[in-house]
C-alpha cells in the first residue's frame, strides 16, 4: 500500500484483486503520436445503444464484490468489440473457477467508451437542434 494520497490498494484474500482510487488516470492522446486517424461513424457511435448495463455480484473466486455495475464483455464484444480486450486464447464458457483471475478472460475498457459517447451527444445535439428549427 502506498500512502501517497493518490493510490489506494486493498488486495483480497489472495492478494490478486486491487482496485485502485486515484486523483486522475490519463491515457496517451497526441496527435502526432496517431496514424490512420478517422472520425468514428454516426453507424458505429449507435452501437453504443445496443450495449445493455447491468448490475452485479463478483463470484468468491473473482473477487466477491458485491453491488457492482457493468456491462458484459462478451455481450459487449458483439457490438463494440474495440472497447473489449479478448485474449486469444479465450474460450467462451470455460473458465475455471479454481484459477480466479489467473487465466485469459475478456475485459472491458471503460474509458474506451467515452469517443462512441462524446459521437452519440453530438448526433442527438444536432437532432435537437434540427427539431428546435422546424418548430
Amino acid at each position: 500500500e502506498r500512502d501517497s494520497g493518490y493510490i489506494n490498494f486493498v488486495t483480497y484474500d489472495n492478494g490478486t484483486y486491487a482496485p485502485i482510487r486515484a486523483a486522475g488516470f490519463t491515457t496517451m492522446s497526441c496527435k502526432y503520436s496517431k496514424t490512420n486517424i478517422e472520425t468514428i461513424s454516426d453507424t458505429d457511435a449507435l452501437k453504443i445503444l445496443d450495449i445493455e448495463p447491468v448490475n452485479f455480484d463478483y463470484k468468491t473466486e473473482y473477487g466477491g464484490q458485491q453491488n457492482q455495475i457493468g456491462v458484459l464483455a462478451e455481450d459487449t464484444y458483439k457490438n463494440l468489440p474495440k472497447v473489449v480486450n479478448m485474449p486469444k486464447d479465450y474460450v467462451d464458457g470455460q473458465l475455471d473457477p479454481s484459477k480466479g483471475i489467473d487465466q485469459p478472460m475478456p475485459s472491458v475498457d471503460y474509458a474506451k467508451f467515452v469517443p462512441y459517447l462524446i459521437k452519440l451527444a453530438q448526433i442527438q445535439q444536432k437532432e435537437i437542434e434540427e427539431l428546435k428549427a422546424n418548430r
